[in-house]
């Protein structure tokens, strides 16, 4: 499968894949809220799916730098791309290449 979540969508994807890694092709996490206790407090094995997160620079809900830590921990071919976005990629979502990402 390839899964992709945004905020809470976001941490429920990286909580499947990471619970069940050989299912998952690949992970596109959007602003994921990484940070939440129920990932940043026990934080799963890590795994070799290959992820991208998008996430704001102006993001007021979800931490930019802190997640970006956390996903580094966990996953092991990680792109992260920040964005001159808010927490909704309002501005970024629609000028996403969505093909490039999901091949």
């Amino acid at each position: 499968w390839t899964i992709i979540g945004s905020s809470f969508g976001g941490l429920m994807g990286a909580l499947f894949t990471c619970q069940r890694p050989q299912q998952v092709r690949k992970l596109v996490l959007l602003a994921p809220a990484l940070t939440l206790p129920e990932f940043a407090d026990s934080l799963p094995a890590p795994v070799d799916v290959p992820t991208i997160i998008i996430h704001g620079t102006q993001d007021d809900i979800v931490p930019l730098e802190q997640t970006h830590r956390l996903a580094a921990q966990v996953f092991r071919n990680l792109k992260h791309h920040s964005v001159e976005d808010g927490h909704r990629l309002e501005n970024t979502a629609m000028k996403l290449d969505w093909q490039a990402l999901l091949a």
